[in-house]
């Protein structure tokens, strides 16, 4: 049998403030890093569909 999920813990205090603002004001994201994002994500995409076309994508 599988084991149960535990609760995620809830944040108080200090840790509450610094993950609130940490979501708030998320790190620009670079055009580089997008476009190796995008690209790793076409190359699962082509390992889905059982097709492969290498490339250096890093």
């Amino acid at each position: 049998m599988a084991k149960p999920i535990k609760d995620t813990p809830v944040l108080t205090g200090n840790d509450a403030i610094i993950f609130d603002r940490i979501i708030a004001n998320p790190k620009p994201v670079s055009q580089e890093r997008r476009d190796r994002i995008h690209n790793a994500a076409e190359l699962m995409n082509q390992a889905k569909n059982g097709y492969v076309q290498y490339k250096k994508w890093w």
